[in-house]
């Protein structure tokens, strides 16, 4: 099977039975939208509108903020929109095709953010908003980054063509600098007016602090009251200001419906650099809604509800979300994702309304990524909507970070839960309902996910997921995925190539597409393909089959799974590619027909699912035994018989050896003719020249096939692989370094090495084939550094990179919070003026540091340094007389006296040389008569800014001012 945007197989679980209709399985997309250049990075935002112009099709845009169109790296950005329709879209779609395109100026990078916002001049329609954190508004030849959003109204008359930004029906200018006003989304309607109203984050606002951050809040009105091009600051309803500077308020925001089931919509705010008592903790506001609305710059400290991340560096509401109600009680529920490893859900009936919860106590539901590392957990989050109808609305999360152990890092994933009545505690991502893949490492796919819509008005939910730096149409250009609901193709989901399964344990069979009334058949292949062994020959027809993985190593194993009609045509399908049972060393001996010495009802044919040998078979209503010689090593045996039951009925078998009853069985009725069984007998004790003899009886049908008897013993050269350490009870802190060992005996060379965070329900790779050296028999694998997220259910894993043997911890192990010295600059961090001659604080952040710290500067980007101060004490402030000479490229860097851990400024400071005023004219001596027009003349060093004219006629006893700012 080859796909276009696949599902990865060995996560995804299937929807119920019954809703073949909804989206699931390793199914290639509906229809794709590559970037048109290079570079572009389209699906950077896509988006599900709704319907604009209420012709029963929900529409959708695909943003591409680098577009050029004449390739000059200008990157104005390109905006498509697509009108829904009833035959949909199929295949490879061109962007250049789309309704209507909208395109920025000036490298502005449009759209970083696009959504329907709802009907917020309440005339009937949808309408929606593109929002460009890079908007130029030049203030003295710089651009300012301040930040703009352009508004377009729905209606029955279509947008089509090419359309500058600047035609919207409205807009809404940032007028701060580097603020990025441009973070819009629909709230739904928070005061209760019959207007759906929306929020505009500003996560770099200044007021506060450097990059504090500021929300703003717009009701919703009539079309004529909004104006063509507002300023946020003069014309917004509400604001609400963060906490300190360096929070970034209002880099994420978000809608979620009505969580306190009021009637009035509610909203979140993230600020994922809040400090929080720990370095980038992250904190989340939830703002409910209410008639009287809020004054502006109301401090974010007066939230209804507040909740703090718990990890140093986490960035906890690096993103927020509505998922809609995932439990059905009538309630919205919340999203909030920390930047790595961790998304919370928040169920809207159990919320406390009160400040600073500790979210992973507040949490109802903790989805975790057990990665070692640096997945971006929820990068986009969006709700699905009712997906599979089952009466509770579902949701996608977008990992665009994701490591596919098959394709490489930064693939990206997307996965989906379908909401349920009760959630548990704690669910893995390896749990997801859906999981989309990406085609290649380094797509970034699930960079933004949208759903919730219905493109082609069929009654059911549709999605879109995008890859922003796929390379089919150049590196980098782009690429979305379109995914509209409908019937399925019978496929095979799992497992469908490249999975490692251990010998003993379970494992889970996925398919998808299926009937209510078909039989399932399920197969596996030891061998690439020539043979086939039922695991099941009449499975529930439920998408889901989990099965005991039995002892039989193999790198070439498939499985095949078989859709058996009604009127008993088939439809089958096989892994895509091999995957690798991992089990014992052992030795097997095959006997087949060509040993046997036959008697009774059998008779000889020649083998057709073999490379060669035959086959014996038992005629109808007969009895006939196949006795073999054993030539093997006498051993202690496991024995186990393949046969088929080549068309439905009964035979009893038996199994002698010399002429003594060693076992009994009565083979499988089965639905359908022609299934293998590989079956285990017993295990034996064999001598040279026993003699092993099968019999059996046919009860009816026409006959049934032996093909092989098989001897299984140990190997002589017994492998083994044994875990040292962790094996239970070690605590590793995060960011410390630590060692993996283990001996080995008869193995190859590499070894591939996995963690647990959940005592054993999933692992991921921490390195794959290593080829350490051993010392004194001892394998070590060095970890420079351990990575989050915390727990205390850790193992780890050591497995010969043939597949077999393996070894693991013995207990668990923990990953606990790092205590390694962590240094902060927090002040200068970039962007300040500092003047010469003036007294500035240097401010730092410390975590299990020394007592003392040494403080530089570099007048250079870091060239070269001079020392502030040798050795000072590590309180977090340092007061500095600021020197000569002045640089426009000043950093200060900090570092702990007792260890390697530093900082440096993030970014660039200046330091401008002492204020300076000079008059010139008048200076003594000039007479000027009353109403004469007089030039006033004066020079300035390092001033920044504008100066006052002041006049003094009593010889500076007194000063009345000539100009008040010039």
């Amino acid at each position: 099977m080859k796909h276009t945007c696949i599902l990865l197989s060995a996560l995804l679980v299937l929807p119920l039975l019954g809703l073949s209709q909804s989206i699931s399985g390793n199914l290639p997309a509906t229809a794709t939208f590559a970037g048109e250049n290079a570079g572009d990075q389209s699906g950077h935002h896509v988006a599900i509108l709704g319907d604009i112009n209420n012709d029963g099709f929900d529409d959708f845009i695909i943003t591409s903020p680098l577009w050029d169109a004449n390739t000059t790296s200008q990157n104005n950005g390109s905006v498509y929109l697509f009108y829904g329709r009833g035959a949909g879209f199929n295949g490879t779609v061109d962007l250049a095709t789309a309704d209507a395109r909208f395109i920025g100026e000036h490298g502005q990078e449009a759209a970083h953010d696009a959504f329907g916002i709802g009907d917020i001049d309440n005339d009937g329609y949808v309408d929606f908003a593109i929002g460009i954190k890079k908007y130029n508004a030049v203030v003295d030849g710089i651009q300012t980054k301040s930040g703009k959003v352009y508004i377009f109204f729905g209606g029955e008359s279509k947008y089509s063509g090419t359309l500058a930004l600047e035609s919207a029906s409205a807009s809404l200018e940032g007028t701060v600098s580097y603020a990025e006003a441009a973070h819009v989304k629909g709230v739904g309607d928070v005061n209760g007016d019959g207007y759906d109203d929306i929020i505009i984050g500003a996560g770099f606002h200044s007021q506060v602090g450097v990059d504090a951050g500021k929300v703003y809040l717009f009701f919703g009105k009539k079309r004529a009251a909004w104006s063509a091009n507002a300023k946020m600051e003069e014309s917004a309803d509400a604001s609400f200001l963060a906490e300190a500077a360096g929070d970034w308020a209002g880099h994420r925001v978000a809608g979620v419906g009505d969580v306190n089931g009021d009637g009035l919509a509610d909203f979140i705010i993230g600020a994922n650099r809040a400090p929080a008592n720990l370095t980038y903790g992250g904190k989340v506001y939830l703002i409910l809604g209410k008639e009287s609305g809020w004054q502006l710059d109301t401090p974010l400290s007066q939230a209804d509800a507040s909740w703090i991340g718990q990890e140093n560096k986490a960035e906890f509401g690096w993103n927020v979300a509505r998922p809609g109600d995932v439990d059905g009680d009538g309630y919205d529920d919340i999203l909030m994702a920390n930047k790595k490893y961790t998304t919370f859900l928040l169920l809207g009936k159990n919320l406390s309304l009160t400040p600073d919860q500790p979210i992973n106590n507040a949490a109802d539901v903790i989805f975790t990524l057990p990665q070692i590392l640096t997945d971006e957990i929820g990068y986009d989050m969006h709700s699905l909507g009712d997906l599979n109808s089952d009466s509770y609305d579902d949701f996608v999360i977008g990992i665009s970070e994701f490591t596919d152990d098959l394709l490489g890092a930064r693939a990206g994933a997307a996965f989906g839960f379908y909401g349920r009545p009760d959630w548990p505690t704690q669910l893995a991502f390896a749990d997801a309902d859906l999981l989309f893949s990406a085609e290649n490492g380094g797509d970034a796919f699930g960079f933004s996910v949208a759903g919730g819509g219905d493109i082609n008005n069929d009654g059911l939910v549709d999605l879109l997921i995008s890859a922003l730096q796929n390379d089919d149409n150049g590196t980098d250009a782009g690429k979305t995925c379109l995914y509209l609901s409908g019937e399925q193709p019978f496929a095979l989901l799992a497992p469908n190539g490249g999975e490692m399964v251990e010998a003993g344990s379970s494992s889970t069979i996925r398919w998808t597409g299926a009937e209510a009334d078909d039989h399932i058949k399920l197969e596996l292949s030891v061998d690439g393909g020539i043979t086939w062994d039922a695991i099941a020959a009449d499975a529930e027809n439920s998408g889901a089959f989990t099965w005991t993985v039995p002892d039989r190593a193999t790198s070439i194993a498939l499985v095949r799974v078989t859709r058996i009609k009604s009127d008993q045509s088939r439809v089958s399908d096989i892994s895509d590619a091999p995957f690798t049972i991992s089990g014992s060393a052992l030795t097997q001996q095959r006997i087949e027909a060509e040993y046997a010495r036959l008697s009774g009802g059998y008779t000889v044919e020649d083998r057709s699912e073999s490379s060669n040998g035959q086959v014996v078979q038992l005629e109808t209503s007969t009895t006939g035994s196949i006795t073999y010689l054993s030539n093997l090593p006498p051993a202690d045996y496991d024995l186990y018989i393949r046969y088929v039951d080549e068309t439905d009925g009964n035979s009893t078998s038996a199994v002698y050896i010399n002429r003594a009853q060693v076992a009994e069985w009565t083979w499988d009725d089965v639905v359908a003719a022609d299934i293998a069984f590989y079956r285990h007998i017993g295990a034996f004790t064999l001598a040279t020249n026993d003699t092993i003899e099968l019999r059996a009886t046919r009860n009816g049908g026409e006959h049934a096939r032996v093909d092989y008897i098989e001897f299984v013993s140990a190997s002589a050269t017994e492998e083994s692989v044994t875990l040292l350490s962790p094996n239970g009870g070690e605590n590793w802190p995060i960011d410390s370094a630590q060692n993996i060992t283990w001996t080995a005996e008869n193995t190859s060379p590499s070894f591939n090495l996995q963690l647990s965070r959940d005592d054993g329900a999933t692992w991921t790779n921490i390195a794959t084939a290593v080829t350490p050296q051993p010392h004194a028999g001892v394998y070590t694998y060095a970890i420079d550094q351990v990575s989050g997220p915390v727990s205390a259910t850790c193992l780890v894993k050591v497995t010969d990179a043939d597949g077999a043997p393996t070894d693991r911890s013995d207990a668990p192990f923990q990953i606990t919070e790092s205590m390694a010295p962590v240094i902060t600059v927090t002040r200068p961090n970039g962007g300040e003026t500092w003047m010469t001659g003036q007294t500035e604080t240097i401010t730092w952040e410390s975590q299990n540091s020394g007592n003392a710290v040494r403080i530089e500067l570099s007048r250079n980007a870091g060239s070269s340094w001079s020392v502030l101060a040798e050795s000072t004490t590590d309180d977090g402030e340092f007061d500095w007389q600021v020197t000569i000479p002045p640089s426009d490229e000043c950093l200060i860097r900090i570092s702990d006296l007792t260890s390697t851990a530093s900082d440096t400024s993030d970014a660039v400071f200046k330091i401008k040389g002492t204020p300076k005023l000079t008059v010139i004219a008048p200076n003594g001596g000039e007479t000027w008569r009353i109403g004469s027009t007089e030039r006033i003349r004066w020079s300035a060093e390092f001033v920044i800014g504008d100066v006052t004219l002041d006049i003094s006629r009593d010889d500076g006893a007194s000063w009345q001012a000539v100009v008040g700012e010039t």
